[in-house]
């Protein structure tokens, strides 16, 4: 029958939901009359012949029941009665059987796993199921006397389907067909996906196409959100005829039975995490996750206990205190909530969550107000088989795995749809993802139940079902005509891909040749300029006409211009967590600095069991603050106490060798440089200063071993240490200011350092090898435990008296030398350049240059990350001052002014 055919009164059109709204039209472009015309899908018509019939659900249910209260029979399977991808498995298979009339008997046993698969399929046939309906069905069409009323929309079917379709053509029904003839076909290839969208967009726009008469098959899911956003760009209106999606509340439902089922701290954050509550943040779920808090328990506030110290600064303190307050409030409100439902029988729980969702959502949304009854319908269906916690467990896996399938209420533009769901009503259509295991996307049986096990069963074969698949996708050939094939060479992991072959016989036969899908680069990356107006930087840095920050965060500008603006200049700032690697290095600080003020020099033979004592009264604000959590503290203690000790025991060496005394610890400096436009006023602290006479050493403390480039340097991105050295040179530490010789500046490492163990020691000059030993290890070892840093005076032998203590120190002819022509700097030269890096640097910032340019390793601990999101390369920092210390590089060009934009117009 023509689809333009007239549809008499009482007529009933038998057509997938998915096609209903273009097919009703279709027949009213035609000027046919719909009144008196019904419209169903084919599922929904067959269930006049059995009303009473089993939900899936139901079936799933009951198998759980049944095959769980015989779980000792199975040994093989019983891990997995609990699973709900099993237990679908099993109802599915065994609707097959019913479905065929397949006893059980005919069930392979050729193995200990397939005999107790028969066992499993022996009870679960006693139980009923959908099959059973469907049987009926059969049996019902079969009897019908007429069914010419009945109009059939020749989609994509099933082999039951078909089954169907074949009996009521033989009742009278007929098939609303329209088969076009493809008088076009193309074939094309892109380098991707997204080129391959890109093309069909500009070809689009290109061939001047109608949007409303073109349909885009999606051979893959992923096709549907790219031609969406594709299209988006190129303005082309779009449809996406079904979105199947993982509904947010049904998210939310599935946390709730699983927090009920089993109420832990992970069922808890889970629940918390996904929104169920409506709270203006996640203040409780924080903290919950930082202290370990039972949700039933009071919060008592502790955190104004704790002053500032090495562990928690101000902000951090400020910051946690502002998120207890906001915990306390929550908890008020999810705590009731909480014991409500766990006071809630199983089958009340149900009714419970309905209410609370109702409560939760006021003003649902349409999606929300289907998924709500998805869930509602599915309640209905279990209902009397909820019991026991453990049935609300498996009911939340089913909960998990619903999905809803969204259409639209109005077609506009291109119609994205899947191959499962094909109309005729469009004249164009583009096929895309032709690849091999795309098209014609045959399955083949998997599982516990595959082609091996059915294959002596009389079911249909794979080869009727792959013939009835085909069938299928043939009528795609004749369902437009226009028909434009394309797919991609390759994903995006680099995997090559091939077309279908299939889809190149086809062309083939119809004599088209495969070629390159045209594509023009027209969307050129352009990087958004980051600059402020050199007025507008000056107001929010300038204060009390200086340019105030530390050396730290000069080297932060120059590794990311725009990380400094968001930090100094907005002055965004991350909550910090409460101990962290960060915390760990301020604790050896304060403690390093404890043992120096009370010992002096001794302060290496410090026992072990005072290092203990110390410890436990740093980490005292944390057994405040995590009382809960006594074991994680002490193994903390325990491991500070070994690095602790560890430390000591090098530093001990150093001090037998140095004759040098601790001065200064922890010393505040301030450094001043004149600026065009005010000035810029360094503040530091200086870790630790040792001091003989009239000389001294620079030493910082680092968490992890760093070394001195003469080209970070040179660019700006190692500024501190040696900015400590220049400013104790210059007399502008106070206390200090009679230190005139500054023997070196380094850095103390205060991890554990280790070495790999190669397989053999290679010795090139003697040209020989031998196996690594021990003692090897302990040199290599002793050789990382080095100080690395600059040295910048011949003395530097009374720091280090025999050359084993400092990187790039000899003993030669008894004296301690560097060992080379370049070991021993000129402080004084460095100075200078460093004032012309700073100065620099300050002149940069206060002309507004803040462009997202990262360099090496910005991005690592970048608490910005997700605001930038820059994901190119690292940017390489040119120097800024040349070997002599004179400036290489030039300022960022101020915003010219208007006087000279008009003499540049003239």
């Amino acid at each position: 029958m023509s689809i333009n055919e007239e549809l008499s009164f009482g007529c009933v059109v038998l057509v997938d939901d998915a096609l209903r709204l273009q097919l009703q039209q279709a027949l009213l472009k035609g000027k046919n009359g719909l009144l008196g015309v019904s419209f169903l899908s084919l599922s929904t018509w067959l269930k006049q012949f059995s009303p009473a019939a089993c939900s899936e659900e139901q079936l799933l249910f009951a198998c759980r029941r049944t095959l769980c209260a015989q779980a000792e029979r199975f040994p093989i399977f019983r891990s997995q009665l609990e699973d709900s991808a099993f237990l679908s498995q099993c109802a599915r298979f065994v609707q097959e059987l019913k479905l065929y009339a397949i006893p059980t008997d005919a069930l392979p046993q050729r193995s200990a796993s397939e005999r107790e698969q028969k066992e499993i399929l022996d009870l679960l046939s006693t139980l009923d199921a959908p099959a059973d309906a469907r049987r009926q069905a059969l049996e019902a069409l079969r009897a019908l006397p007429d069914a010419s009323h009945i109009r059939i929309y020749p989609s994509f079917f099933s082999l039951f389907e078909q089954q169907v379709v074949d009996l009521l053509i033989e009742k009278g029904a007929k098939l609303l067909e329209r088969k076009q003839v493809c008088t076009q076909a193309e074939l094309f290839h892109a380098v991707n996906m997204r080129q391959e969208i890109e093309g069909i967009a500009q070809q689009i726009i290109a061939r001047d196409l109608d949007a409303d008469d073109i349909a885009l098959c999606a051979l893959d899911p992923f096709y549907e959100s790219l031609a969406a956003q594709i299209f988006r760009r190129y303005h082309i209106p779009y449809t996406i005829l079904t979105r199947r999606t993982k509904p947010k509340l049904s998210m939310q439902m599935q946390a709730w039975l699983r927090y009920v089922s089993a109420p832990d701290e992970r069922t808890l954050q889970e629940l918390l995490s996904c929104g169920a509550f409506d709270l203006e943040n996640d203040a409780l779920l924080q903290y919950l996750q930082l202290f370990s808090w039972d949700v039933f328990e009071p919060i008592e506030p502790r955190l104004h206990a704790i002053t500032p110290g090495a562990l928690f600064d101000a902000f951090t303190l400020s910051q946690l205190s502002r998120l207890e307050e906001d915990a306390i409030q929550q908890q008020q409100r999810v705590a009731k909530t909480l014991k409500a439902a766990l006071a809630c029988s199983p089958k009340e729980l149900l009714s419970f969550l309905c209410d609370f969702f109702i409560e939760r959502y006021p003003s649902p949304t349409r999606e929300q107000i289907r998924c709500m009854q998805k869930i509602q319908q599915l309640f209905t269906d279990v209902f009397d088989q909820i019991a026991t916690m453990a049935d609300l467990a498996f009911l939340a896996q089913r909960v998990g795995e619903l999905r809803q399938s969204d259409g639209s209420e109005q077609l506009e533009g291109v119609l994205i749809h899947s191959l499962e769901h094909l109309s005729y009503e469009r004249p164009i259509r583009y096929l895309c993802g032709a690849v091999m295991n795309a098209w014609p996307g045959f399955t083949a049986r998997s599982g516990i139940f595959d082609e091996r096990y059915c294959e002596d069963l009389p079911l249909p074969s794979m080869d009727v079902r792959y013939q009835h698949h085909l069938a299928q996708c043939e009528k795609l050939f004749s369902a437009q005509q226009q028909l434009i094939v394309t797919y991609p060479l390759g994903s995006y992991e680099g995997k090559s891909n091939e077309a279908s072959l299939e889809i190149e016989q086809k062309m083939a036969a119809w004599g088209v040749q495969v070629a390159a899908l045209p594509l023009q680069a027209t969307h050129q990356t352009k990087r958004m300029p980051h600059d402020l107006d050199a007025s507008l930087a000056r107001a929010l840095y300038l204060q009390d006409g200086g340019l105030r920050g530390s050396i730290s965060a000069l080297e932060r500008y120059r590794l990311c211009p725009f990380s400094y603006f968001l930090r100094y200049g907005l002055r965004l700032k991350k909550r910090q967590a409460p101990i962290g690697q960060a915390q760990i290095g301020s604790l050896i600080h304060e403690l390093l600095q404890q043992l120096c003020e009370t010992y002096g020099k001794a302060y290496v033979k410090t026992s072990a069991q005072e290092l203990r004592q110390r410890i436990e009264a740093l980490l005292q604000p944390l057994h405040v603050l995590f009382p809960k959590q006594q074991a994680q503290l002490h193994q903390l203690s325990r491991r500070l106490c070994h690095q602790m000790e560890v430390l000591l025991e090098t530093l001990d060496a150093l001090e037998e060798h140095s004759h040098l005394r601790v001065k200064a610890q922890e010393q505040p400096f301030r450094y001043t440089l004149p600026l065009a436009e005010g000035e810029l006023r360094m503040e530091g602290v200086i870790d630790r200063i040792d001091v003989s006479n009239h000389m001294a050493v620079v030493l910082d403390y680092k968490s992890s071993r760093k070394t001195l480039s003469p080209t970070k340097v040179a660019s700006g991105l190692q500024l501190q240490l040696l900015t400590y050295a220049v400013v104790l040179q210059k007399g502008l530490v106070e206390g200090l200011e009679d230190i005139r010789d500054v023997l070196g500046a380094f850095y103390i490492s205060t991890r554990m350092e280790s070495v790999q163990q190669p397989a053999i020691k290679i010795s090139r000059q003697k040209k020989e090898s031998r196996m690594w030993t021990e003692e090897d290890m302990r040199e290599e070892l002793e050789k990382k435990k080095r100080l690395t840093g600059w040295i910048f005076s011949e003395n530097i032998d009374l720091f280090d008296d025999d050359a084993t203590h400092v990187a790039n120190l000899k003993q030669a002819e008894g004296k301690v030398v560097g060992r080379d022509k370049n070991a021993i700097r000129s402080l004084s030269a460095l100075g200078d350049g460093l004032q012309e890096i700073l100065t620099y640097l300050g002149e940069s910032i206060l002309q507004g240059a803040i462009a997202c340019e990262p360099g090496e390793g910005a991005c690592d601990f970048c608490d910005y990350h997700c605001i930038c999101r820059y994901r190119g390369q690292p940017w390489p920092k040119a120097a800024i001052i040349d070997e002599q210390g004179e400036r290489c590089l030039s300022l960022p060009k101020e915003p010219m002014r208007k006087e000279d934009v008009d003499a540049e117009l003239e």
